[in-house]
C-alpha cells in the first residue's frame, strides 16, 4: 500500500489498518525494495539503490562554518557530469545540512550508578575525573557529502 496507494496524514490517522501496516515494516522489506530498484529505469533511484547495496557510501566533509552555495552548486555540477544527469537530478548526489551533538545533557537525571553495596549516585559525583559541563556544550558541524568519485574539491575540510 506504501508504494501504489496514496497515502496521506489524514488516511494514517482514519484507517488503524493503515497505521498497523507500516508499523509492521522492518528493515527486510526496505532493503527487498532497495534490491529491486537497483535495476528501476530511473537513474537516480537505480544508482542510490545500487549504491547502498553495494555499500558505495558517500565522502563527507565537516566543517565548523556552512558551505557556501558555490561549494554546494560546484558539487551538484560536478556529479550532473559525472552521471549525465541535469542540475535537479543530479542535486540528490549532493547533500549538505547542519548536525549538532550533545553527549551529556546536565538537565536530565543524568547519569546513574549502581554500587556494589546497593547505593545509587549520579556519575559526576562519583567521578573526580570527569567534568560533565564540557560534555553538556551542544558540538555543531556543518557537512557536505557526494559521491566518492567525483574529482576532489579544492580546499575540502575534514572527510570522513
Amino acid at each position: 500500500p506504501f508504494l501504489y496507494d496514496d497515502l496521506d496524514r489524514a488516511r494514517f490517522m482514519a484507517d488503524p489498518e493503515v497505521l498497523a501496516a507500516f508499523c509492521a515494516l522492518d528493515d527486510n522489506d526496505v532493503m527487498c525494495c532497495i534490491k529491486a530498484w537497483q535495476d528501476h529505469p530511473d537513474t537516480v533511484l537505480s544508482e542510490l539503490c545500487r549504491r547502498l547495496t553495494h555499500r558505495r557510501l558517500f565522502k563527507i566533509e565537516l566543517r565548523d562554518a556552512p558551505f557556501d552555495q558555490g561549494d554546494i552548486a560546484e558539487r551538484i555540477k560536478s556529479a550532473g557530469r559525472h552521471f549525465g544527469l541535469d542540475t535537479d537530478d543530479a542535486a540528490c548526489f549532493v547533500l549538505h545540512d547542519r548536525i549538532d551533538n550533545r553527549a551529556y545533557s546536565t538537565a536530565s537525571h543524568g547519569i546513574q550508578m549502581l554500587y556494589k553495596d546497593g547505593s545509587v549516585r549520579d556519575v559526576a559525583s562519583a567521578s573526580d575525573h570527569l567534568n560533565l559541563s564540557a560534555l553538556s556544550v551542544p558540538v555543531e558541524r556543518h557537512f557536505l557529502a557526494y559521491p566518492k568519485e567525483l574529482p576532489p574539491r579544492p580546499g575540502a575540510g575534514i572527510t570522513g
